[in-house]
């Protein structure tokens, strides 16, 4: 069980009650839903809610976001496929932000915080030992372990490096010369491998003139844009992939 304290009576307690699919085939979808149950506690009151709200690999998402360091992932939310549980890191890292949408909002939650970036608890960072919650996720990950990727995201040990981490919000390409000519680097073959093998294509900006494309991460269910910021170059330039809010997808993309 993951327990996370706040000041005064607030807390909250996440544990994993099993896969919400036991005998489902190893697909790397339903194989690997969880059912959680959680008890949360704060000054409006006490609720409870249970949920198949994260996948394995999710979890083990958050294990790594929560192990990053507060300087890349200051500020920076981790969310997931089902927008049920999101966690950020806010002001100068000090505070663990943790929001309840959908099935795990509380009673009391308005429309937009059920339905949009649901009801936030702050929990102060020095009553939380983040990388004992880690801890704490890898030993329930013991018990219920990633059963199978999804679909296509099985590779060899020394291409996995290369897979998108949850501290992630960046990859930037650059161009080298070589020979006189520009090349580029170990950041756009990243971003071309990612594209390949990974990502799952979204859309096109309407308003981009195909130089801004909406991927979406299998893994954790993040979306990431490829743009290149220096269109006037030949090719476009070097790309960058960065990662898009949902807001910033539906007002973008208009997609949610």
């Amino acid at each position: 069980m993951l327990t996370f304290i706040g000041n005064g009576n607030t807390w909250f307690e996440l544990d994993v009650v099993g896969y919400q699919f036991p005998d489902a085939e190893l697909d790397g979808w339903d194989s690997e839903w969880l059912r959680f149950a959680g008890v949360v506690s704060c000054d409006r009151g006490k609720w409870e809610f249970s949920d198949p709200c994260l996948t394995t690999f999710e979890l083990k998402a958050l294990a790594d976001w929560l192990r990053s360091s507060p300087n890349e992932a200051s500020g920076k939310a981790i969310g997931f496929i089902e927008p049920n549980l999101s966690f950020a890191r806010a002001g100068l890292a000090e505070v663990l932000v943790i929001s309840f949408a959908q099935e795990s909002a509380p009673p009391w939650a308005t429309e937009q915080e059920k339905y949009g970036e649901g009801f936030s608890i702050a929990f102060s960072i020095d009553l939380n030992n983040c990388t004992a919650l880690a801890i704490g996720i890898e030993k329930i990950l013991e018990q219920f372990p990633v059963r199978a990727l999804p679909p296509g995201l099985v590779f060899p040990q020394n291409e996995r490096n290369k897979l998108l981490q949850a501290s992630e919000t960046q990859v930037i390409g650059n161009w080298i010369l070589r020979d006189g000519q520009p090349h580029g680097d170990v950041g756009c073959e990243r971003i071309e491998w990612l594209i390949k093998h990974v990502l799952q294509k979204v859309a096109d900006s309407p308003d981009g003139g195909g130089w801004e494309t909406l991927y979406r991460d299998p893994v954790d269910g993040r979306f990431w844009e490829r743009v290149y910021l220096q269109s006037e170059m030949h090719g476009g330039g070097p790309p960058l992939l960065h990662v898009l809010t949902k807001d910033a997808v539906k007002e973008k993309y208009g997609t949610p």
